[in-house]
């Protein structure tokens, strides 16, 4: 399985989500920032990517997202209203309203990839 990766500033989130996902085999690369994604996304495959739309910059990821076949895109965030609003822009990524458990993902993983 391709690993997961994780783009969220807050490093404890992060961090207890990796240790829940990795419990539940899912394998887990954590990036602070969408710099660092960026980069991270340009040297490794990744079976899907979540981003914490409140992030600078994660409108950017999300469209260079788009562009890659077979990932699935999660958009997290604590206020419905920023998440409605990156859904609309971005009607292709599944959002996921913090705080969420762990096996949201993992079910959410199972299901089909985009093209």
């Amino acid at each position: 399985m391709a690993p997961l990766l994780l783009v969220d500033g807050d490093r404890n989130f992060g961090k207890a989500l990796a240790i829940a996902l990795e419990l539940d085999g899912i394998p887990v690369v954590t990036s602070p920032d969408v710099e660092d994604a960026l980069r991270r996304l340009a040297r490794q495959a990744f079976g899907a990517c979540l981003v914490d739309c409140f992030l600078p910059g994660a409108d950017a990821l999300f469209s260079c997202l788009a562009k890659l076949a077979g990932i699935r895109v999660f958009a997290t965030g604590t206020y419905p209203e920023v998440l409605a609003g990156a859904a609309r822009r971005h009607p292709w990524i599944t959002t996921l309203q913090k705080p969420f458990a762990p096996s949201a993902i993992a079910a959410r993983l199972a299901g089909p990839v985009r093209p």
